[in-house]
């Protein structure tokens, strides 16, 4: 166990410090006289590529006992369910866990039998544990102290935030507690489920056994709202014509961490899968992600009311791309001067150019932590400043959100920091006026980005619909 746990070290060392303290961390493995470790790099040549990881982003020390497991060539029968994206059966094993696993088995010979399951999420659990008649490895299961007494996990490896959806005409929703009373739709068998039962006795549970199922019960009105991790959510309203739906707002639960579960005889899979995802590549993990979740997400939108502001923004764009140009063309033979046209062009693109004081709706930019780098004149008459230096640098979720939804907020703007999460295009948030009066305003969002093309903000257009909400109550 002490040298599995320093292999483990060593690997996350290599994914994020510089290949030059290599040797380093060569001389301390051989320091502690790790007997039992092998290098791949050490074995015939014919098995190279199953013991080091073919195109993995560092090399992959293996134990003895994970030879040996590796040497008896098992094959590993998964579990596929209907849980898009992660994974499908029809018309064959697809989704993001396949496309992991297909990779991982590639590189270190690993027989991976994707298996379409004929029993129940429960069930299968229940079978990982106990017979085994039909499954080895659970693709994607959250852990549990329960069920770690029973299953070998590997690391968490997919991540989404638990989220409110419900229809585009209910009710303003921005907490838990506006569901208590009503029929709240979730999965049979998922963790969900008694997360909602011990925090929110009141609410109403409804279990379906398919997250399609219950998403539709709520497009139709059998359901109020649909409490679900964001991404599987917005796949399934994207790929079922779900259009009514929208995110209504994040949850207290957190993140939906998901790992892969294997039977409780086999570790030494479940750290050769360790190691496969620490040293994967990340423009390889970045594929996978975009190849099923470059979704843009758009429900609740009422295209009657942005128009206008749609229309002003691209005509903004347009003006912006268009100087981009000419300024390239005009100074293109001028390092220097290209320099400085490339910084006016991305100080454009961050949006603080004075266009956006002329904006008819409420136009307000974050960095990554938080803090307001911009807020036009109609955010201002919204927020009751008169000045954009009263509000500039602070704090967005500390001075302008209810405490009852800033927590659940800034979780989900953090997700999407990050990069983790798409940004929600549409939902509605209440929000504090300089006097503390609470005014409700629908959001569209999109992220912001350095000339590297990371992650640096987030651009928010607001438009004031307190009176409108209030009408509809």
């Amino acid at each position: 166990m002490k040298n599995e746990t320093q292999h483990l070290m060593a690997l996350q060392l290599r994914k994020f410090l510089s290949l030059v303290i290599l040797p380093f961390i060569v001389g301390l493995a051989f320091q502690f006289n790790l007997s039992s470790t092998v290098f791949a790099k050490d074995k015939p040549s014919e098995l190279v590529d199953q013991r080091s990881g073919s195109g993995l982003s560092s090399q992959t020390m293996l134990t003895e006992n994970e030879q040996a497991w590796l040497d008896r060539k098992h094959t590993v029968r998964v579990r596929v369910g209907n849980v898009p994206p992660y994974h499908m059966s029809s018309p064959e094993p697809h989704g993001i866990s396949v496309d992991y696993l297909k990779l991982i088995g590639k590189r270190f010979g690993i027989n991976f039998n994707f298996v379409p399951s004929p029993i129940g999420w429960q069930e299968a659990v229940d079978d990982l544990t106990g017979e085994r008649k039909w499954c080895d490895l659970l693709a994607t299961i959250a852990r549990t102290p329960e069920r770690e007494k029973e299953i070998s996990f590997t690391k968490d490896y997919i991540f989404s935030p638990w989220v409110i959806i419900n229809r585009t005409d209910s009710k303003f929703v921005s907490i838990m507690q506006d569901l208590n009373g009503k029929n709240v739709a979730v999965e049979r068998g998922f963790i969900i489920l008694n997360l909602i039962k011990d925090s929110y006795p009141q609410i109403k549970i409804v279990a379906f056994d398919k997250s399609i199922d219950a998403l539709r019960s709520v497009a139709t009105g059998a359901s109020d709202a649909y409490v679900g991790n964001l991404t599987g959510a917005t796949y399934l309203i994207q790929n079922n014509g779900l259009n009514n739906l929208k995110i209504a707002a994040p949850t207290p639960f957190g993140t939906h961490n998901q790992a892969m579960g294997v039977r409780k005889d086999w570790p030494e899979l479940t750290s050769i899968i360790n190691k496969a995802l620490m040293a994967m590549p990340d423009a390889e993990e970045t594929e996978i992600r975009n190849r099923w979740l470059s979704i843009r997400y758009e429900y609740g939108v009422n295209m009657k009311q942005v128009l206008s502001w749609i229309a002003g923004l691209a005509a903004i764009f347009s003006l912006i791309f268009g100087v981009t140009f000419i300024w390239n063309r005009r100074l293109k033979t001028e390092i220097e001067n290209r320099k400085q046209a490339e910084e006016k062009i991305l100080e454009q693109r961050n949006l603080s150019s004075k266009y956006l004081q002329i904006a008819g709706v409420m136009m307000c930019a974050l960095n990554s932590a938080g803090e307001v780098t911009l807020m036009n004149k109609k955010g201002l008459d919204i927020l009751g400043y008169e000045d954009e230096q009263e509000i500039l640098g602070k704090n967005w979720f500390d001075i302008s959100l209810p405490k009852n939804v800033a927590a659940d907020v800034k979780l989900v703007f953090h997700q999407l920091m990050s990069g983790n999460i798409q940004p929600v295009e549409y939902y509605e948030n209440p929000i504090l006026t300089k006097t503390g009066e609470e005014r409700i305003v629908a959001f569209h969002n999109t992220v912001l980005r350095d000339k590297e093309d990371n992650i640096s903000g987030i651009l928010s257009s607001g438009e004031d619909i307190t009176n409108r909400k209030r009408e509809e109550e």
